[in-house]
């Protein structure tokens, strides 16, 4: 085994849990929130409704998409069988995560000085100069999406380098890799689902909490977006072998995604996060 492959069996054997605590007391905590604050929560739930419906309907495009994969190996029929049932059991539960996340972390983007809908509440209100605002933030999105894309080619390159061989899919999900390949309409949905619900969960909702939690220290917002890039990255390493190369690709990416909230706003980062996602998985299946 090579050295990268040893760092990664043994550091990040266990991470994904870190990512699933995360998600779950997030959800809590959002829920607290939405509760205690629901008179100053209540004006952005008309956004946090339509991004949870947007989560729905993609999970939607999911399911019709896997029930349409047949012909395949008895591995991969399990594993679609698998991801179908999952997909429709997390489907309320994703969509009721998705609003109340997104409600608490809009709430909390506005107390930390970032807008968080800028673009959405321009257009609602017809404030002049929102569509250059729109292209604006579309530019940034395709942009910075584009340079995650290259910095993930340019980390795989590295280790195919370093180690002999490019990475691989983690061992027992070459079967679901089988499953996306060539199927548009399941790479489109499973991307763009997995883009918007990360995004309001780790950017939207953890980084603000995190910024919320720190406020006062010095470096409060360096170390929000530090710590949930890492969350972030912690529940991705998982997915591909070494471990370590799928934690480095995916907290850089983190960093990039949380500059760009803090800056722009979330609308930017979903749309940032769903072209690096549908280019990372047209190009190269879960590598």
């Amino acid at each position: 085994m090579s050295l990268l492959g040893t760092m990664a069996s043994s550091g990040f054997q266990n991470a994904v849990f870190v990512y699933i605590a995360a998600s779950v007391l997030s959800f809590a905590a959002g829920a607290s929130l939405f509760v205690r604050r629901r008179r100053e929560v209540a004006r952005h739930t008309p956004a946090a409704l339509v991004l949870a419906s947007a989560v729905g309907a993609m999970q939607l495009l999911v399911i019709a998409a896997l029930a349409q994969v047949s012909d395949r190996s008895f591995e991969a029929d399990y594993f679609r069988d698998v991801l179908s049932a999952t997909a429709i059991v997390l489907l309320p539960a994703f969509f009721i995560s998705t609003f109340v996340m997104a409600a608490t972390g809009a709430w909390l983007s506005e107390k930390e000085k970032t807008p968080p809908f800028p673009v959405a509440n321009g257009l609602w209100r017809r404030k002049a100069g929102t569509l250059r605002a729109a292209a604006e933030r579309t530019g940034i999105a395709l942009v910075a999406g584009g340079v995650a894309l290259i910095y993930s080619i340019g980390l795989f390159w590295g280790c195919q380098q370093l180690t002999g061989s490019p990475p691989q899919p983690a061992p027992g999900t070459e079967e679901v890799a089988e499953i996306f390949a060539g199927n548009i309409p399941l790479v489109l949905g499973f991307g763009l689902a997995a883009a918007f619900w990360e995004e309001i969960f780790v950017r939207l909702f953890l980084l603000n909490a995190l910024r919320r939690l720190f406020r006062g220290a010095r470096f409060s917002t360096v170390c929000a977006v530090l710590l949930s890039s890492a969350i972030w990255a912690a529940g991705h390493a998982g997915t591909m072998n070494p471990e370590i190369i799928k934690f480095m690709q995916v907290f850089v990416v983190g960093i990039l995604f949380g500059i760009i909230h803090v800056k722009k706003g979330i609308e930017t980062c979903l749309g940032a996060h769903s072209a690096f996602n549908v280019g990372i998985l047209v190009l190269g299946g879960f590598q």
